[in-house]
């Protein structure tokens, strides 16, 4: 069967000898991000039927009403604060099942929307539980830098109240606490990049606190390039919404001169923002699937040579 392989170009789908032959740091230097990244635009383009609806309920929509009520904090009472802060869990929570949704049609085009939905909906809990677990590893990570900060005088009150004075500061630990945070955040970048396809461990194969490492094993050898990969999208999508918002909000002020909370500019400029947030979550989404299905045929065994790949994409099983 003459189908895609995980290299750069054009190759068998299943494995060939010689790769199934690497082992598995070797097997995963194939991997090629021009692959992944080719194969992302083509499930988007095949996909998009199924996929836009999910993004645009669970993604585009919470998104935008997050935003819009958002002014509304600033002069909002305790019981507003905390119906606005449940709309923000709800529209987090929506947006990660939505993305599981995304995983589950990228990984296997076979499925629909029907069982898109029964399996994100069985997986969002483990996923919360292990988004959990790397969300305190990290927050211990992080916790010297703000000890060392408390330490040199900064008052977490004060923050909050904007009455911060530098020359209350202690240069030696505000010093330490910015050199060790800067260590700990290269740490969690390279940690990030290594855990890329972490929520289709958990989706696909149906992992709890054992898809971390699952994911740190199957990306090994890929660190650079992942991290490579991460700081340009980072770098593209700030400078992407930084611009929607400047453009949009500088030329609908000179036509709307609503002075409230919520204005007409803050509603359109919240959808245009909105719009490019959720662009870049769907790629990012479906990237991260295509990694996993890559890292995942370099891993196959021997035995699955000459076999079909269950992650063979339609195009691919008219070519045999």
């Amino acid at each position: 069967m003459r189908t895609r392989g995980v290299i750069g170009k054009r190759a068998p789908d299943t494995l060939s000898a010689a790769a199934v032959r690497c082992d598995e740091g070797d097997a995963n230097v194939m991997v090629k991000m021009g692959y992944v990244w080719d194969r992302t635009v083509e499930t988007l383009g095949e996909r998009l039927a199924v996929i836009l609806p999910f993004a645009l309920l669970g993604i585009f929509l919470p998104s935008f009403v997050t935003t819009v009520l958002a002014g509304l904090r600033e002069t909002a009472g305790p019981g507003l604060k905390i119906s606005l802060s449940l709309v923000s869990f709800v529209a987090s929570l929506l947006s990660l099942w939505v993305q599981l949704a995304i995983i589950v049609a990228t990984v296997d085009v076979r499925r629909g929307a029907g069982e898109m939905s029964r399996i994100a909906s069985r997986r969002l809990l483990p996923l919360i539980g292990v988004f959990l677990l790397v969300g305190i590893a990290a927050g211990l990570l992080l916790s010297p830098s703000l000890i060392l900060l408390a330490l040199g005088g900064l008052d977490p009150m004060a923050i909050e109240a904007g009455q911060v004075t530098l020359d209350r500061l202690t240069p030696a630990y505000v010093g330490l606490a910015g050199l060790y945070g800067l260590v700990a955040f290269i740490v969690i970048l390279f940690v990030s990049a290594r855990l890329a396809p972490l929520s289709a461990v958990v989706a696909e194969e149906r992992r709890g606190a054992g898809a971390i490492t699952r994911a740190l094993r199957l990306t090994r050898g890929l660190t650079w390039r992942l991290v490579g990969v991460i700081l340009l999208y980072g770098i593209v999508s700030v400078i992407s919404t930084l611009a929607v918002q400047t453009v949009f909000g500088t030329v609908l002020r000179l036509f709307d001169s609503g002075t409230g909370v919520v204005t007409m500019t803050g509603i359109v400029t919240a959808g245009a923002t909105a719009a490019v947030s959720t662009v870049f979550t769907v790629l990012a989404t479906v990237f991260c699937a295509r990694l996993y299905v890559a890292v995942v045929r370099a891993d196959e065994p021997p035995a699955a040579v000459g076999t079909p790949s269950p992650f063979a994409m339609p195009q691919d099983a008219a070519r045999s």
